[in-house]
């Protein structure tokens, strides 16, 4: 389990930020498959897999090969406001569930074959013609507020 506050101080609204998780070992230095669940500052969430070719939305599935944004009404809008996203895996069925701000987004996410524990926060910044950089940074900060470290027994923590 794991659980951040995030917060977006400037920058495109709809670009967005979160967690990428339930990856499997790099492949040249980049992720080669993964699990996100993100928002943005217009008050849309997001939460896909993507396998190296194609994202699978996990929110309303499509046969597009892509992801869509979703408003919620558990997501606090705007810049300068804090939104707690929560992570927590079950080894016992091999699922994630999500959370935001305390309410339950979805659960039974099967993990990804050879999937690790992993998780990072990350923001992404939009295109050139969105940003209004270096004039405006994107500033997006966020905090570890909670989390049980995976444990398989191998190493004392």
């Amino acid at each position: 389990m794991i659980e951040g506050e995030f917060t977006k101080k400037s920058g495109y609204a709809k670009s967005a930020y979160g967690f990428v998780f339930g990856y499997s070992d790099l492949a040249n230095g980049y992720l080669k498959d993964y699990i996100r669940f993100e928002i943005n500052t217009d008050g849309e969430y997001a939460l896909y897999t993507w396998d190296g070719k194609t994202y699978k939305d996990l929110v309303q599935p499509n046969n597009k090969g892509t992801a869509y944004f979703y408003s919620h009404p558990a997501i606090k809008s705007g810049y300068n406001t804090q939104n707690k996203l929560k992570l927590v895996a079950d080894d016992e069925t091999q699922t994630w569930s999500v959370y935001l701000n305390g309410e339950l987004i979805k659960d039974n996410i099967p993990y990804l074959k050879n999937g690790t524990h992993g998780v990072m926060g990350f923001f992404s910044v939009g295109q050139e013609e969105q940003e209004n950089m270096p004039a405006v940074p994107v500033v997006v900060s966020y905090r570890i507020t909670d989390a049980v470290l995976y444990n398989d027994g191998s190493e004392e923590y």
